[in-house]
């Protein structure tokens, strides 16, 4: 049974040697970086669409995706301090 452990051992070791070469050989799919990659507004409005304001990185455009955008002179009037009364 010692022998039968042994070689166990031997094979576990021989396909990690080959794991450990076939990972510092892999290239990546793509040359693109994510960086490179930018979000079209068609899009960044679709996924604000579905998505909650708390989960939005940019609050005033998902109230626009999800309400229309602010109209300058609205009826509602603001104070010095620049707050909305409702």
């Amino acid at each position: 049974m010692a022998l039968l452990e042994y070689d166990t051992a031997e094979e576990v070791g021989k396909l990690i040697v080959q794991l450990g070469s076939a990972l510092r050989d892999a290239r990546p799919e793509s040359s693109r970086s994510d960086e490179t990659m930018e979000e079209t507004m068609e899009a960044k409005a679709r996924r604000y669409q579905n998505c909650e304001q708390c989960e939005a990185s940019d609050p005033e455009f998902w109230a626009d995706v999800h309400y229309g955008p602010r109209v300058e002179g609205d009826d509602m009037e603001e104070d010095e301090t620049g707050l909305q009364e409702f």
